[in-house]
């Protein structure tokens, strides 16, 4: 049974009156389908931006809200999301970035999808709403629960609206890199890139085809980015693409890298992701998350089953749904 409610209202509702296990998604870019008698609860007709203060660089929208309608309400004000998860056909919802974790590619430091998520109000397994959060940047009350959300992917509670930082949109942007036909002089100028004047936002290693590329995306004041980019052709990282009104991030190499980072594959290949260091030279594709010491690859074979979760995970699940009533689906513990 499919229900998509839109408003928070309807969510109380189909939670508090369901009988069997639920699944939730959003826009559905990168769900877990629902089984058999399970109740699918779709929260992408809950949509709308409730509040933007440009000068607080603090935005609230509810949860079903697509990525793109949140993009086009914050570029008059020349803001952005800090993050950018892919968005597969326009569907990604502002929820579902939180819910996935989905930080894309160009992910900072202390400006990651947990970063950034200042506050949210969510459904419980029982039908309960809960406030959690603040609607301000520095908040010291309380534990800091909408962290504990960010990645669970709807095994604690439903979100239906969601307070989340925003920053300016950078002045300049480029694109360095590097490709060859072997990966330790690639793996060397994705490590190079990090010595620059201006810390990338992202460096990432892909593969495919027998040709492995690095690439760094540079973002920040104008005179910034051309020190930088100056700098790296010093190191052998030469610019891929002019900058421009669509961004640097626009460019096909970044797109794809971060598709193949959050998608999944066509049959027979299989998604996996691990530590770099135990990166599989044989995949049909696969990027490399420098910043983050992870890989993401497509291989042959079946997919792994999801490892069990950690003690701590499992009390954490029970904590928020003591009765089990959220299906785990690709959630804690199986990614």
């Amino acid at each position: 049974m499919a229900v998509r409610p839109d408003n928070e209202a309807g969510v109380v509702a189909a939670l508090g009156d369901a009988s069997t296990p639920v699944r939730i998604r959003g826009g559905g870019t990168s769900a877990v389908a629902a089984p058999e008698g399970a109740l699918d609860l779709a929260l992408d007709g809950l949509t709308g931006l409730v509040e933007h203060r440009p000068a607080d660089l603090i935005a609230r929208a509810r949860a079903g809200t697509p990525l793109h309608e949140i993009a086009a309400s914050l570029a008059p004000h020349g803001q952005r999301l800090p993050v950018a998860a892919w968005d597969r056909d326009a569907r990604g919802t502002i929820g579902g970035l939180f819910a996935a974790g989905a930080d894309g590619l160009r992910a900072r430091l202390g400006f990651r999808a947990r970063d950034i998520l200042l506050g949210a109000r969510a459904v419980l397994g029982n039908g309960d709403l809960v406030t959690v959060g603040a609607n301000v940047v520095k908040s010291v009350a309380g534990f800091d629960v909408p962290k504990v959300l960010v990645g669970s992917r709807g095994t604690l509670a439903a979100l239906t609206e969601v307070t989340f930082r925003v920053e300016a949109v950078p002045e300049s942007t480029a694109t360095v890199g590097f490709e060859f036909d072997d990966l330790d002089p690639v793996l060397d100028r994705a490590r190079a890139a990090w010595s620059l004047s201006l810390a990338p936002s992202a460096v990432v290693v892909v593969a495919e085809a027998g040709r492995y590329r690095a690439a760094a995306l540079l973002e920040g004041p104008r005179q910034a980015v051309t020190a930088a980019v100056d700098d790296a052709a010093t190191l052998g990282l030469h610019r891929f693409a002019e900058d421009g009104s669509e961004q640097a991030l626009s460019d096909e190499r970044w797109v794809a890298a971060t598709a193949l980072d959050a998608s999944p594959p066509p049959s027979p290949l299989t998604r996996i992701t691990g530590r770099s260091g135990d990166a599989p030279m044989d995949a049909h594709r696969m990027v490399i998350d420098v910043a983050r010491g992870r890989f993401t690859a497509w291989v042959d074979g079946h997919a792994p089953p999801p490892p069990p979760l950690t003690p701590l995970f499992e009390r954490v699940r029970v904590a928020f749904d003591p009765t089990g009533r959220f299906l785990a689906g690709r959630g804690y513990g199986a990614r």
